[in-house]
């Protein structure tokens, strides 16, 4: 088991849309280390059950399952809420 602490990375209740209003499981948010394109893991659980993809992926609700990052990381998210569209 990892013993480094875990936070959550917080998105409230964010559904992710396409252009025309349905929602978007092609939804994505990629992490990275602050500052710098070198992605990070995220994990599923805050005991670093099982490492999530990068970028993270909605489901077909346009809603991410948790995340959670290593506490004190500085972190860069890029969020895409369906293609050819990005939020940083």
């Amino acid at each position: 088991m990892n013993a480094l602490a875990r936070k959550l990375f917080d998105l409230g209740l964010l559904n992710a849309f396409t252009a025309s209003g349905a929602f978007s499981p092609a939804a994505s948010i990629a992490f990275y280390t602050a500052g710098t394109t070198t992605p990070i893991t995220t994990y599923n659980a805050p005991t670093a059950g099982s490492a999530n993809t990068n970028p993270v992926t909605a489901n077909a609700y346009g809603r991410f399952d948790e995340i959670w990052i290593t506490d004190g990381q500085s972190i860069k998210y890029i969020f895409t809420p369906y293609a050819g569209a990005t939020t940083i």
